[in-house]
C-alpha cells in the first residue's frame, strides 16, 4: 500500500510539474488601454471622464492616443493650459 501512495504521488508531483514548466511559455501577455474613457489628452497624461488625472502607463499608450484622437490631444503638458487643461464637456 505504501509503494502505491508513493507511485500515485510521484505520479502526480511530474504531472504537475510539466503543466508548471510548460505554462510560461505558453503563457501570452496582453496589456490594453481604454481610450473611451480619457477626456482629453497631454504629452504628460490625460484627464478621465470622472475628472481624475493620470500619467501614460507608458509611451506607447500615449503615441497611440494622439495618433486615433488628434483632435482631442494636446502637445503639450496639461499643467501649461488654462485649468490644468480640463474642459468641460
Amino acid at each position: 500500500m505504501k509503494m502505491l501512495f508513493k507511485a500515485a504521488t510521484l505520479a502526480s508531483s511530474l504531472a504537475l510539474l510539466s503543466v508548471a514548466v510548460t505554462a510560461p511559455a505558453m503563457a501570452r501577455t496582453t496589456v490594453a488601454f481604454n481610450f473611451g474613457n480619457v477626456a482629453v489628452g497631454y504629452s504628460d497624461g490625460y484627464w478621465d471622464n470622472s475628472h481624475q488625472w493620470h500619467k501614460w502607463d507608458n509611451a506607447r499608450f500615449a503615441r497611440e492616443y494622439r495618433t486615433r484622437y488628434h483632435d482631442n490631444y494636446h502637445a503639450m503638458r496639461h499643467d501649461r493650459a488654462p485649468n490644468q487643461g480640463w474642459r468641460e464637456h
